[in-house]
């Protein structure tokens, strides 16, 4: 299975619907100007995959603590909020991509199960409805 991280500034990958195959042809990459879980998403729907997001390993702002302590809710923010202008990728886990970019955050890993997106919280397994802005 493919992980994949969120990071800022990094250029976007060209997409392959091969990515479930393992190979290096498989990387994907997108703004998550709509928010983490609706973009996610649209790369599960468009690849044809799902994925598995790991809550502690989401990155959230030092200023959500200024708005509320409540870690769901800082969680909330960072799923569903958008303008967030970093990006979302895959890229297959041979490729040891953290020796390199040490500004990566590996959030998760895309699956087998498409279009659905689970959350996992601790002991806790949800799957997540993506929120973010719809266009339409």
């Amino acid at each position: 299975a493919h992980q994949f991280a969120k990071q800022a500034d990094w250029n976007q990958a060209g997409q392959n619907r091969d990515n479930r195959s393992g190979d290096s042809r498989g990387d994907v990459g997108f703004d998550i100007s709509d928010g983490l879980s609706s973009d996610l998403g649209h790369i599960c729907q468009a690849s044809q995959v799902g994925a598995k997001i790991f809550a502690d390993k989401i990155p959230l702002h030092k200023n959500l603590k200024n708005i509320t302590k409540d870690f769901s809710e800082q969680l909330n923010f960072a799923l569903n909020g958008g303008e967030d202008f970093e990006l979302l990728f895959t890229i297959n886990p041979k490729k040891n991509f953290q020796k390199k970019f040490d500004h990566f955050f590996c959030i998760g890993e895309i699956t087998a199960n498409t279009g659905i997106i689970e959350l996992i919280n601790g002991e806790k397994s949800a799957i997540l409805q993506p929120k973010g802005y719809r266009h339409f």
